[in-house]
């Protein structure tokens, strides 16, 4: 399994970092996160932030702010 920090605005999901192979990680960078999608969308500030988990890891997606985090992601 895999889990990612998350953002819920409306019907819509995005999954912001991951994937990691443990919990804490995700936690860890929930603030962070959520501080950089502000900034770049400030409209945000009404969404929720969070963590989830991913089932498949054959289907897991990479998070659309790792880059901005400094996340690696390993394959």
């Amino acid at each position: 399994m895999s889990y990612f920090v998350s953002c819920i605005s409306g019907r819509r999901v995005a999954y912001l970092a991951g994937p990691f192979p443990e919990h804490q990680q995700a936690l860890d960078l929930v603030d962070a996160a959520k501080e950089k999608a502000l900034e770049i969308d400030p409209f945000l500030s009404f969404a929720c932030f969070g963590t989830c988990r991913w089932k498949d890891q054959s289907a897991a997606p990479v998070g659309k702010l790792n880059a901005m985090l400094g996340v690696e992601v390993r394959p």
